[in-house]
């Protein structure tokens, strides 16, 4: 980390200037530049790739245990965790599904009634009405 903002500052501040500000050897950041990148993040970079595939792929709702599921599939070696903190570090997220709402119009009412009073025992007394039918309920309130 220390070393990463280094490297994007040094055209800006001298590295010997940046390094004793972070409490590193000028030494240790040279090291770090002339180090090939290890064959775990070359990995973790075209499992990255994957993962935004099926990630797109699937209009990103597919979180990291279904991507996980369709990786297996596809016959790669990876386990869930790791694909997780791959995911979270790129700030891979799934998208909740939207939510279905009833829309209701003047017709839909109208069939929902028709509904209800075709299907409603009119004879049968309800206690939450005294004890009487619904049919006596209506002619009472009127």
């Amino acid at each position: 980390m220390r070393f990463c903002l280094i490297e994007d500052h040094r055209d800006i501040w001298p590295v010997r200037v940046m390094c004793e500000a972070l409490s590193v050897s000028p030494s240790g950041y040279y090291a770090w530049r002339s180090r090939l990148t290890s064959p775990r993040k070359i990995a973790n970079r075209a499992l990255l790739v994957d993962i935004q595939r099926v990630h797109a792929q699937h209009q990103e709702r597919y979180g990291a245990p279904r991507i996980h599921v369709e990786l297996r599939a596809a016959g790669q070696t990876v386990s869930r965790k790791r694909v997780e903190r791959i995911m979270r570090q790129h700030g891979i997220r799934a998208r909740a599904p939207r939510r279905y709402r009833v829309c209701a119009t003047e017709t839909a009412r109208r069939d929902l009634f028709a509904y209800i009073e075709g299907y409603y025992n009119w004879r049968r007394i309800h206690s939450a009405i005294g004890y009487i039918t619904p049919q006596q309920a209506e002619a009472k309130a009127a």
